[in-house]
């Protein structure tokens, strides 16, 4: 059996060397023409990983012809590229879409599993996602690592075929029925990871670090919770478990965003030393939602000013600091 994946970035790479092992070929859609040519010619992405040998059952395409008519399709295309990109994507079949990517769409508040179904509609059987603390390098060395595939209940033989098909020694794949909880939990903790960043930065120490990662755990409760998710989630490998990773890894670009924000450097710079900064875009449609629904994301807020509003650290810290003591909420 036969997998394609959209998107030949770090993440996209990574995980065509992971399913390499379940599969018999993985097709690697690449939209750069110097990553096809890297992979036909040498077999290594000269843009991500050019330290890495891939298998030989890895192709690259530069045709959605050549994947049309595949059963399993991964998108691991940036939040804010899926909507554009897929829209070429005609499959002939009815595919199972897994969606890796984390954020939420700028303009239209979604999710990127809202997307796809959004753009591709009646063309596939269902979208699922896959989601946890996953440094795509670690995962192409073949570090210890472990993650979490969601979807409906009613899937559930496909997704326990997956999650054997995903799984091998080195990386172990759990189910989750709440799709809502895993996804949110991989596109809001980009946003907190910035403000952890910050924190770093700044030089705050490991108390306010901690402080700051657990409740802003709270926020993705809360968010969660109002739309739709299960608390629970946000307790495990896809919420907790992925913000504790991106808010102190030093693999973390939103993280090491936060950092460069903190030493003075203005946004439009940071971003151009690091790529896609997922929790910078991500901020703005969190605030959007959150004001929609009335829920309470202080930090994230305070985020979103920095960020976007030119407003001091230090007074948005000191603002965080001295609001109105209250009982500590959880759960």
């Amino acid at each position: 059996m036969n997998i394609g994946i959209i998107g030949a970035g770090r993440w996209g790479t990574a995980l065509a060397k992971l399913l390499s092992t379940g599969f018999e070929r993985v097709y690697l859609w690449a939209w750069e023409k110097e990553v096809y040519e890297g992979i036909l010619r040498e077999k290594r992405n000269p843009l991500y990983f050019p330290f890495l040998k891939l298998p030989e059952n890895i192709s690259p395409v530069k045709d959605f012809k050549e994947i049309e008519n595949l059963e399993y399709i991964v998108v691991a295309v940036p939040t804010q590229f899926i909507r554009n990109t897929i829209l070429y994507f005609k499959p002939k079949k009815k595919p199972i879409i897994i969606s890796v990517a984390k954020g939420l769409e700028i303009k239209s508040l979604k999710r990127p599993s809202e997307v796809i179904r959004e753009v591709l509609k009646n063309k596939i059987k269902t979208v699922f996602v896959l989601s946890g603390p996953n440094f795509a390098e670690e995962i192409a060395k073949e570090l210890p690592t472990a993650t979490v595939l969601a979807g409906e209940k009613r899937f559930e033989k496909k997704l326990i075929f997956l999650q054997k098909k995903f799984s091998n020694p080195s990386f172990r794949v759990y189910l989750s029925f709440d799709l809502k909880g895993v996804e949110l939990g991989g596109a809001l903790k980009n946003v907190y990871a910035i403000g952890a960043g910050i924190i770093d930065g700044m030089g705050l120490g490991y108390n306010a670090r901690a402080s700051f990662i657990m409740r802003s755990m709270v926020e993705m409760v809360r968010c969660g919770k109002k739309m739709g998710a299960r608390a629970k989630t946000f307790a495990g490998l896809s919420g907790l478990g992925d913000l504790i990773l991106t808010s102190t890894g030093d693999l973390s670009r939103n993280r090491t965003f936060g950092i460069l924000i903190a030493r003075g450097e203005v946004p439009e710079k940071a971003l151009s030393k690091l790529g896609t900064v997922e929790g910078y875009y991500t901020v703005k449609p969190l605030i959007k939602i959150a004001r929609k629904h009335k829920i309470e994301i202080p930090i994230a807020q305070k985020i979103y000013e920095i960020l976007y509003r030119k407003k001091p650290i230090k007074s948005a810290i000191y603002e965080l600091m001295t609001r109105k003591l209250k009982e500590e909420d959880i759960l």
